[in-house]
């Protein structure tokens, strides 16, 4: 079941706040704690140089789910 809307807005303060803090495994770990398609949300809603920098934390089987949930969107 996809997590509620304000639920997704608090996981993106976490991971934005991991980000910002450059505790980037941090901010991996909170975004895989969520099933897959809540991840393309949280993801899709963070900016540009964010995405860029977690991206490249994930496993590559991980980004290619991520990736997959976003170009089903």
């Amino acid at each position: 079941m996809p997590t509620a809307e304000t639920d997704i807005q608090k996981v993106l303060v976490n991971v934005r706040d991991a980000l910002v803090r450059e505790n980037l495994d941090e901010a991996a770990h909170i975004l895989l704690e969520l099933h897959p398609a809540d991840q393309a949300d949280v993801f899709d809603l963070l900016e540009l140089v964010e995405r860029r920098e977690l991206l490249p934390q994930l496993a590559a089987t991980d980004a290619a789910d991520l990736i997959e949930m976003l170009e089903e969107d």
